[in-house]
């Protein structure tokens, strides 16, 4: 009997369709996992399980490049469902789900959505498919309004699985004013959510769901920036023939980096993994320390910089951090971090910064959280400085021609993703080359994922590649690239 002093309400909705081995096994996985941790979940189906497992046989969930998978539904578990089926739509019984609990949570009690399903390209909608019925579309503009019911100091958390499910993430800045608000995404506004394929060239789960509940099952209790930053390394680590995507985490305001992720998921079993699915943490930690070790350059590379070079490293440094304006120059570089920002952005990809600012102003968190931030500011600046000092490097070798900003490169490639920019995107994050520029060091500093970086370089190399295809000797460019970086 659980004697926490909240109460859990959780929702697992299955909303693909009959072929959709990998969504139907992660939504399998997910409900297992709940249900050991001691939630009372209401599962949603709009197709009947049985006839999948009937068709593709059981359920493994996993990926064998990491780990043993693990057999985790098959045929005979398939005929009693744990789920409702309900074959003629999934749209109207969510919302349903939502507004009845919005009559039963208090202050304190959390909320848990999880939505399992395909994804609109054009409006970021999730695309549920049940077996018997016209498919429908459940907008990001339906959930917030129907999230509007719930009463203030509820905790939330809302975990979609589709494709193009960046565009919820602003969910957590518009439900969250007075509600501690954490919003995952298995891709972020523009990308594909993928499945995992094993050896056998079949999709067993997605990236994400495997990465999402390896990470509860392991790491149940942690920082929300070191739980989305354990996701992320274990997407990006896939074959060069996986295709990946970028999981956004993000928390509203209210929802701050002091707080642990257990602040959703907290209940008295949390700790207890599914008995099938026992969990190698020492392989785990071995794979991770691995794929950052890299940190220990940025850790050197700060203390080579050049100071009047790299300006915003002095934001780092005792001349502003520690002496001088001392904290009144803190605050001014902290609020033009987030006024540059702007209101997309820091509802996205810079949101785990940008909410860590916002303790930092208003004085919450750590004693040193000001100086993290402005440690953090100054290396992603110090990042796209660099980037900048290869592509010159690059033009003065004569490996590329141009270096347009970014805005041009994009517009000019906007009709080629799939056969200029794809190709490099693969090359150049082979073996993670190019997490150094995405990962600041762990020790006094927040814990992101930065992308313009990178972002930048590829785009340039893709444009000039796409421009001048003949001069472009790619073989060069990535060993100049890598020796550059390392």
């Amino acid at each position: 009997m659980s004697t926490s002093p909240f109460h859990i309400f959780a929702l697992v909705v299955y909303g693909g369709k009959v072929f959709d081995l990998a969504l139907a096994t992660d939504f399998v996985m997910i409900a297992k996992k709940f249900m050991a941790d001691g939630f009372h979940p209401t599962f949603l189906s709009g197709t009947d399980l049985h006839d999948i497992t009937s068709m593709c046989g059981p359920f493994v969930f996993g990926r064998d490049d990491l780990r043993e998978r693990v057999q985790i539904y098959d045929n005979q578990e398939a005929r009693t469902p744990f789920y409702q089926l309900e074959t003629g739509g999934l749209k109207s019984h969510i919302l349903h789900w939502v507004r009845n609990v919005s009559h039963h949570v208090s202050s304190g009690d959390r909320i848990i959505i999880v939505l399992i399903g395909h994804g609109d390209e054009k409006a970021g909608d999730v695309t549920l498919y049940p077996q018997h019925g016209a498919q429908e579309f459940l907008s990001k503009a339906e959930m917030v309004a129907t999230l509007s019911f719930l009463p203030p100091n509820v905790r939330l958390l809302i975990v979609n699985e589709a494709c193009y499910s960046g565009t919820w993430a602003t969910i957590a800045p518009d439900v969250g004013a007075n509600r501690e608000v954490l919003i995952e995404s298995a891709a972020t506004i523009d990308q594909k959510s993928w499945a995992y394929k094993s050896g056998s060239g079949r999709s067993r789960c997605s990236l994400f769901g495997a990465a999402f509940v390896e990470e509860l099952t392991t790491y149940p209790e942690g920082r929300i920036s070191q739980h989305r930053s354990r996701i992320v390394d274990e997407m990006y680590h896939v074959a060069p023939d996986q295709e990946t995507s970028t999981p956004l985490v993000i928390p509203s305001t209210r929802a701050l980096l002091s707080h642990n992720i257990s602040h959703f998921f907290l209940t008295p079993r949390i700790a207890t993994a599914i008995a099938s699915v026992a969990s190698d943490q020492e392989r785990y930690e071995a794979l991770l320390k691995s794929r950052i070790s890299a940190r220990t350059f940025w850790q050197r590379l700060r203390r080579r910089i050049d100071p009047e070079r790299e300006p915003a490293q002095a934001f780092a440094g005792d001349s502003v951090a520690r002496d001088g304006t001392g904290a009144d120059m803190k605050v001014l570089v902290i609020e033009s971090y987030l006024k540059d920002l702007g209101p997309l952005q820091y509802a996205l990809d810079y949101c785990t910064l940008a909410t860590a600012c916002q303790c930092a102003l208003e004085r919450r968190g750590p004693p040193d959280l000001q100086d993290q931030v402005i440690s953090t500011i100054a290396w992603q600046t110090a990042q796209v400085q660099r980037v900048g000092r290869l592509l010159e490097h690059l033009a003065k070798r004569g490996l590329i021609t141009d270096i347009v900003d970014a805005k041009t490169a994009r517009q000019a490639l906007a009709d080629h993703q799939e056969d200029i920019v794809l190709p490099v995107v693969k090359r150049l994050r082979r073996d993670n080359n190019l997490l150094c520029l995405m990962n600041p060091p762990t020790r006094g500093h927040i814990g992101v994922h930065f992308t313009d970086a990178e972002s930048w370089l590829i785009d340039i190399l893709a444009y000039n590649w796409l421009m001048y295809p003949n001069s472009v000797d790619f073989d060069r460019v990535e060993n100049e690239v890598f020796a550059f970086l390392a």
